[in-house]
C-alpha cells in the first residue's frame, strides 16, 4: 500500500503532455482532498493550474509536490 501524501493547498508542478507529445510544465494549487472512489480506480485530485486559469483533474503520475 502507497500513502499519496498530497493535501489541500500544497504547490505543485503539472506535468503533461501537448498535441506534438512534449512535456509541458505549469505549476498549481490542490484545490481538494485526494480523492479515491471505485468510479475513477486511481487516486486524483483537482488542481487550479495558474497558466490555464482553470481547474483540473490530475492523477499521481503528472504532478510533482514543491511545497506542502
Amino acid at each position: 500500500y502507497i500513502k499519496w501524501a498530497a493535501q489541500k493547498g500544497d504547490l505543485v508542478k503539472v506535468i503533461t503532455t501537448n498535441s506534438a507529445s512534449q512535456l509541458e510544465y505549469n505549476y498549481g494549487i490542490i484545490m481538494g482532498p485526494v480523492k479515491t472512489d471505485q468510479e475513477s480506480m486511481f487516486p486524483f485530485v483537482s488542481v487550479y493550474v495558474f497558466d490555464l486559469a482553470m481547474v483540473q483533474n490530475h492523477y499521481p503520475h503528472s504532478l510533482e509536490i514543491i511545497s506542502s
